[in-house]
C-alpha cells in the first residue's frame, strides 16, 4: 500500500531537501530546468514523473 510515506513532507520540508540535494532554491532550479540546456536530466526526470 501505498498510504504510508517514509517521510511526511510539506511544502517548506520540501524546498529545504530540494535545495539540499541540489545546492540551489526551487525557484532557482525551476528557472535553471526551464532554460539552461545543462539542465536536460532534470527535464528527463520530470517528464517521467509527470507522465507526459
Amino acid at each position: 500500500m501505498l498510504e504510508k510515506r517514509i517521510l511526511p513532507l510539506d511544502q517548506s520540508h520540501m524546498g529545504r531537501e530540494v535545495r539540499r540535494v541540489t545546492g540551489l532554491s526551487p525557484a532557482r532550479l525551476d528557472d535553471l530546468m526551464a532554460h539552461d540546456e545543462a539542465f536536460w536530466f532534470y527535464r528527463l526526470m520530470q517528464k517521467h514523473y509527470d507522465g507526459t
